[in-house]
């Protein structure tokens, strides 16, 4: 599961976060603004049993939406950031299917930029799927195959540890 942090940041004089962002074992996402540092509206942790929250920041500020008249409009809010995050996490779980829901969101948390020293404003730190993936495992993928008078196939290949490509 993972949800938003709610938009009662600095700004407020309720600063904290919200229901359904306070639960154990989801993954609750801060926003971001256009130069990744924590917006101000972006509710902070931590939970009241002081769990550290969010686990994870995402880009919610100008971001670029249709709305259900079909314009297209500009959105902030952490509403926004949350669904970035969610996508990443069908991502990680395409190329890693037999991944649990907690070991994508301990890979979300580990790969974030400030997973040393996680803090109740950025968490883990910024999303960052890619990472998360190497967190997974090894990433293997086939990026050319060609076939005339013998076989060429080219592919690609992506550890935590080391990256290759023959």
């Amino acid at each position: 599961v993972v949800t938003a942090m709610g938009n009662s940041g600095t700004s407020q004089t309720y600063n904290k976060l919200s229901a359904p962002a306070d639960a154990d074992s989801i993954i609750s996402v801060g926003a971001l603004d256009v130069n990744e540092t924590v917006v101000n509206f972006s509710s902070l942790g931590p939970t009241y049993d002081h769990r550290i929250k969010p686990e994870i920041c995402a880009p919610g500020v100008a971001i670029w939406h249709q709305d259900t008249s079909g314009s297209y409009w500009f959105g902030n809010g952490t509403s926004y950031a949350t669904p970035l995050t969610s996508s990443s996490c069908v991502l990680l779980r395409q190329a890693f299917p037999n991944a649990t829901a907690q070991q994508v969101r301990r890979a979300v948390m580990q790969s974030g930029d400030n997973r040393a020293h996680p803090d109740s404003s950025l968490g883990w730190g910024r999303l960052n799927v890619y990472a998360a993936a190497l967190e997974l495992g090894d990433l293997l993928r086939v990026l050319n195959v060609s076939v005339d008078t013998a076989v060429h196939i080219c592919a690609g290949m992506a550890s935590k540890y080391h990256i290759k490509t023959a």
